[in-house]
């Protein structure tokens, strides 16, 4: 009996202990969770310590900020959609085609919320990276030299640029440059708004091809470039700096503390190069605009050696450029030129950005103190508004680029925004135009379309509406320079061939009243006559270095009204013979694959990308009557096999056929002859065939010109996971309640991967509709004051990946968040 009452003693003990250790276990992993800072260890990168940081606990959503007594206790169910959604869909006749189309099922995930009830009337998101009156997320400098020592990383994940800079768009080339410093109205104006503004009179940038470095300025200490000019920028090849400043009395206390000693100075250069890799942007502006100590000169000299160091191992080719400011004795005496009093800082930077009093003879002198192997990194200042600065700024800022030019220096243009703050925002494009044609003379055009995929509906970050594959989802003006796709290399340029009354060419230009993805695209603009002669226009696009390894799938989309004679066809223009590749339309003049080798290529081909090479042409319209040995025609994928490519780029069904009047024509070009060749230009070009009695104008709207891998073609597209929120806000209205929440996801890349995510479009899911939300950049996106009923118990999210090859799935195959209440 002792025995049987010693053995319940242990038992029950033992029970105890073990219940004591599983609660300890669960408050040590579950509740202290919302309490830790995020570590990041030395094997892994921050966003995946971040990741970490928020998925680990899916149950606390909240920010250290919030009142864990009322709102976040909710729970995730994830919920296969797999049976249910694969019933709803209508079966494909190509679903045995593509391996695409066995993907990964949708993905739903539930959460309960406290409802409108639990309001408290005091907003929930203290956090200074939103906008106090919208609650949106914003980009902000950095003012005191304690802000920036006390930053740390991980948390401001709304403000990363998406876009990397290339690695051959971060080399420098050895020749005179465009560095371009935007100032206007003091900085952080409308592009401070990271998912966009609502007004599509911005200021922007669209001639990037001019442009070698860009400079965001303000009057701040630290001024962190908002993450849209950093991705504008990057899609271009064009590197982007920061700028750290100090001015007057304050600037004086500041520099004295941070050049304190040694350091003092290493403290600042670790926080300053832990920002920029942070934010994904390239460099930094030194402007020290107010006198230094003289015992401090060598602890100055030393930060700016120690900050161009580290950013070159940290960030490779990035780039450091010293303001001609401070002298060595510790003036602040500015030189106009690079001579022996500001020469030891321009000795341990990557270059010296000259104050705009110069005259020719300072220029003269400052080639000759660089030296040949060092004169292109002397960047001359030209002030746009003119003040002090040769030539007088404004459309006269072209004599000022003449003069350096002349001396074979660089160029630094500060405040081009002068085009939008002096003459308005009504003929913006016009005058813009106007100002950069006057320079272009004496700019390098250069691309960075280099490799696949290149991607681009010409779309500059902005339109009166929104589209999505020629679908208007947006009915509302908007900016947002993160959406800015690749800009055409030639402005307005084109020419005639053949019977040059035939068809004529009037005008190259971007609008805003039609677009395919995104905000507007390009039009071309002409007139049909009557003619007995083939008459052909030729309209210049993109400049390109792009080597041809193996197959590439090309695209056009385009738009063609009224409906007259006008044939189109994309012409890349080659290194070497053949010297052009014209991609016609579909024609009965085609070659069949013909001997065994062909229809042995022709098989491994479908194996490999689920369709054929497109078939060559023996002639067309588009090529010219001579040196025919120059020209390879081919034509479009027809039937089913364009129907397959369709799908893997998640449309369903032909444009025609659902009443749309864009078309979209797909190659696969795989000739043996191609691989080793360069495209080094993208045109369009515009034919008649003679006799054609039809007689009037035309636009020919180019909505996406696309060149990519066609093993895309048979990848699953990746879906966003883990789907939560977190800083839920309620607001009450006349009519019912607004809701604010921020939407977060995560979307993991599998090794093979080749086609990652470029965006992500939101949607709301209602009743037979898909409600488009906005854009996001990164893996999150501030939905902001949306319209909820009062009788409402639940509201429903999805989010849409879209890949750099610009696939994504159907909105009703992606993944979604349910929240209820």
């Amino acid at each position: 009996m002792a025995g049987d009452t010693l053995l319940i003693l242990f038992w029950t003990v033992l029970a105890v202990v073990f219940g004591i250790y599983t609660l300890w276990k669960y408050l040590r992993s579950g509740n202290t969770k919302s309490q830790k800072n995020l570590t990041v260890q030395a094997s892994e990168t921050v966003k995946e310590a971040r990741l970490k940081y928020f998925i680990g606990n899916q149950e606390v959503v909240t920010s250290e900020t919030r009142d864990m007594s009322t709102n976040f206790g909710a729970k995730f169910e994830i919920i296969s959609s797999e049976e249910t959604r694969e019933e709803e869909r209508e079966p494909d006749v190509t679903d045995a085609k593509l391996d695409s189309v066995a993907r990964q099922p949708s993905l739903q995930y539930t959460k309960f919320i406290d409802g409108p009830s639990k309001i408290s009337g005091v907003s929930q998101v203290a956090d200074n990276s939103f906008d106090p009156e919208t609650g949106m997320p914003i980009t902000r400098p950095l003012k005191t030299l304690d802000e920036a020592l006390s930053w740390r990383q991980g948390f401001d994940f709304f403000n990363v640029a998406s876009v990397p800079l290339s690695e051959k768009g971060r080399k420098m080339e050895k020749r005179p440059r465009t560095l371009v410093c935007h100032d206007m109205m003091g900085g952080y104006i409308s592009d401070r708004f990271v998912q966009g503004y609502s007004s599509c009179d911005c200021y922007r940038i669209y001639h990037w091809q001019l442009i070698d470095i860009f400079v965001y300025f303000s009057h701040h200490f630290v001024t962190i470039p908002p993450p849209c000019w950093t991705n504008a920028a990057h899609t271009h090849g064009v590197p982007v700096l920061g700028t750290l400043i100090t001015e007057n009395e304050d600037g004086v206390v500041r520099c004295s503390k941070f050049l304190k000693d040694i350091s003092s100075v290493e403290a600042l250069v670790n926080q300053l190069v832990n920002i920029a890799e942070y934010y994904g942007f390239d460099g930094w502006l030194l402007n020290i605009e107010n006198p230094i100590q003289p015992v401090q000169i060598n602890n100055l000299e030393e930060f700016v050696k120690s900050l161009t160091t580290e950013m070159h191992e940290r960030i490779p080719n990035s780039l450091v450029i010293w303001y001609d400011s401070v002298t060595y004795k510790g003036n602040l005496a500015w030189q106009n030129e690079l001579n022996a009093n500001n020469r030891i800082f321009f000795d341990v930077s990557d270059g010296i950005f000259l104050n705009y009093g110069w005259k020719e003879a300072h220029l003269m002198r400052s080639a000759a103190a660089a030296g040949r192997q060092r004169q292109t990194d002397v960047y001359v200042g030209v002030d746009v508004f003119g003040r002090g600065c040769y030539g007088g700024g404004g459309y006269n800022s072209k004599v000022a680029f003449k003069v350096i030019r002349d001396e074979k220096l660089s160029a630094a243009l500060f405040a081009p925004g002068w085009v939008m703050e002096e003459h308005g925002s009504e003929h913006f494009t016009v005058n813009n135009d106007k100002f950069w044609n006057l320079l272009d003379p004496f700019c390098t055009v250069h691309t960075s379309l280099k490799q696949m995929p290149f991607v681009t509906s010409m779309c500059r970050g902005y339109g009166k509406t929104a589209s999505i594959d020629g679908k208007a989802v947006l009915s509302t003006p908007w900016t947002n320079l993160s959406a800015q796709q690749y800009q055409p290399s030639f402005n307005d340029t084109f020419f005639s061939l053949g019977d040059k009354d035939g068809l004529i060419i009037s005008s190259v230009e971007f609008t805003t009243d039609e677009a395919y993805n995104g905000g507007g695209c390009q039009v071309i603009s002409g007139c049909v006559n009557s003619s007995q002669a083939i008459s052909r226009g030729v309209v210049r696009l993109f400049k390109t270095d792009m080597l041809m390894t193996g197959p590439f799938l090309v695209s056009l989309s385009f738009k063609l009204c009224p409906s007259v004679p006008v044939l189109v066809a994309l012409q890349l223009h080659l290194d070497t013979m053949p010297t052009y590749i014209l991609l016609c339309p579909a024609s009965s003049d085609d070659q069949d694959p013909g001997n065994s080798e062909e229809t042995e290529q022709y098989n491994k081909l479908i194996r490999r990308y689920g369709v054929p090479k497109s078939r060559p042409l023996t002639s067309s319209v588009f090529m010219s009557p001579i040196s025919q040995e120059h020209y390879r025609l081919f034509q479009p994928l027809t039937g089913s096999f364009h129907d397959s490519v369709q799908q893997a780029h998640g449309l369903k069904e032909s444009r025609v056929d659902c009443g749309s009047d864009w078309h979209t024509r797909y190659y696969l070009l795989a000739e043996k002859e191609l691989v080793g060749l360069k495209v080094q230009e993208i045109r369009v070009i515009c034919a008649v065939c003679p006799g054609a009695q039809t007689t009037g104008a035309f636009k020919l709207h180019v909505g996406e010109i696309k060149i990519i891998d066609p093993r895309v073609i048979k990848q699953p597209i990746v879906l966003a996971r883990d789907l939560r929120c977190q800083d839920i806000e309620w607001k009450s209205t006349e009519k019912g309640y607004h809701l604010s929440l921020t939407l977060m996801w995560h979307c993991p890349i599998n090794d093979g991967q080749v086609d990652e995510p470029a965006h992500y479009n939101i949607f709301r899911v209602a009743e037979g509709s898909n409600i488009f939300l906005g854009r996001a950049f990164v893996e999150a996106y501030r939905i902001g004051q949306i319209a909820v009923s009062k009788t409402c118990s639940s509201i429903e999210f999805a989010v849409q990946v879209v890949t750099r090859s610009g696939r994504k799935r159907p909105v009703s195959d992606c993944s979604y968040l349910k929240l209820k209440w």
